[in-house]
């Protein structure tokens, strides 16, 4: 739900800030960005729509998989999935 959703990024906000705080990077890399997107596209609670199915949507944690850069967990280092099928990098 729309709760949900922004107490998620609000967390990610945090755990972002932090990290910076502390002089850790937040971005992850091409490879990690990669493997983490491959996971969730096969994901039972992926959601794709539009016509080519381009748009990839989070059922769980709400986050979108594509389209705007840095709305997608899989792009920070500080993120992992909320059901563990990824862990923070």
């Amino acid at each position: 739900d729309t709760l949900t959703m922004v107490a998620n990024a609000a967390s990610s906000v945090g755990r972002a800030a932090s990290a910076v705080i502390l002089g850790k990077p937040i971005i992850a890399c091409d490879d990690v960005k990669a493997g983490r997107l491959s996971v969730c596209a096969q994901c039972e609670h992926m959601t794709r729509w539009a016509k080519d199915e381009t748009f990839m949507r989070c059922t769980k944690c709400g986050c979108w998989l594509n389209g705007k850069k840095g709305l997608a967990k899989v792009e920070y280092l500080t993120e992992k999935c909320p059901l563990n099928k990824w862990e923070v990098a």
